[in-house]
């Protein structure tokens, strides 16, 4: 008998506190794979990721803003926050092994969004999304670069290069793409990110609902999770689960919300395949739904 945790998170790849959460849940499901060696009952994970895009083309120029400009440009509030918030931030940060670099600018996320999309056909969403906020963060490098992606999605997991090359191509399938999330974000609110909801079994969000605690930390995932192996386990689940097998539990635990975008995105997405020419492995659908990440075990994220 084993455990299916169910994570959707819905971030920004231009928001700190979405790499400090994504960076938080990565160690807390790897100390779990230490635990699952030492004979615990069996889990797996699945992931859905949703980014968010809130601002409009031509927001940032080219090559970007500085963030504090960009702050500045907001408002006076904004530029208050930034200089009370980055100080944690950093510290945050520091503690998971993330060094925030304040010279990283500010960009449109169109391309890098389209591109989880396609990782999370191939079951490397959360993998994906952690290499371009590290990229990012880290390193300075702008998350749209065409080659960084490539870099990432075929030299680094493997995906077909004539995939990844399709979704970098199509211009108004990403513009589209980037229409549905800027609605999401509008109706999420601004400090709508990061969104966490965990469920395992059929249960009901498991994240603490209010309270100064946030997803900051391992030991924050870490308690969700003690949670979950604490309630009745199912049969034990698939080395991978199968599309099929995550599609009936990926509607039941996404907020009301999120449903009707996720329908959307489906439909926006299903432009990439009109061609026929994505070359996908055998027993994987072409991008129908691209707000659905396939089951992963535990190991496939070492």
């Amino acid at each position: 008998m084993g455990t299916e945790i169910h994570v959707t998170i819905v971030f920004d790849f231009m928001c700190p506190w979405s790499f400090i959460g994504m960076r938080s849940l990565e160690l807390a499901v790897k100390n779990m794979v230490s635990r699952q060696d030492k004979g615990d009952r069996p889990v797996a994970f699945f992931f859905k990721l949703l980014p968010l895009e809130s601002r409009p083309p031509g927001t940032y120029p080219a090559g970007g803003s500085d963030w504090a400009e960009h702050c500045q440009a907001v408002g006076p509030k904004a530029v208050q926050l930034l200089h009370e918030e980055l100080p944690r931030i950093i510290a945050l940060g520091a503690k998971i092994d993330i060094t925030f670099r304040q010279e990283r600018r500010i960009v449109h996320t169109e391309a890098v969004n389209a591109a989880l999309m396609l990782a999370q056909r191939f079951g490397r969403g959360l993998e994906f999304a952690l290499a371009m906020l590290g990229y990012h963060f880290e390193h300075l490098r702008d998350p749209n670069s065409p080659q960084l992606i490539s870099q990432v999605l075929v030299q680094g997991f493997q995906l077909p290069e004539a995939a990844v090359a399709e979704v970098l191509a199509e211009s108004k399938a990403r513009a589209a793409l980037g229409d549905e999330l800027r609605e999401l974000s509008r109706k999420l609110g601004a400090s709508g990110v990061p969104k966490f909801r965990v469920s395992c079994n059929g249960s009901s969000d498991l994240c603490p609902a209010g309270g100064d605690e946030g997803p900051t930390s391992p030991e924050y995932f870490e308690r969700i999770f003690e949670a979950c192996l604490c309630r009745a386990p199912t049969a034990a689940p698939s080395a991978v689960a199968t599309l099929s097998e995550s599609d009936s539990a990926s509607k039941s635990d996404l907020p009301e919300l999120l449903r009707p975008m996720v329908e959307s995105l489906r439909t926006v997405l299903s432009g990439y395949a009109q061609s026929g020419s994505l070359n996908l492995p055998e027993g994987v659908s072409v991008l129908r739904d691209g707000s659905r990440d396939t089951g992963v075990r535990l190991n496939d994220l070492d």
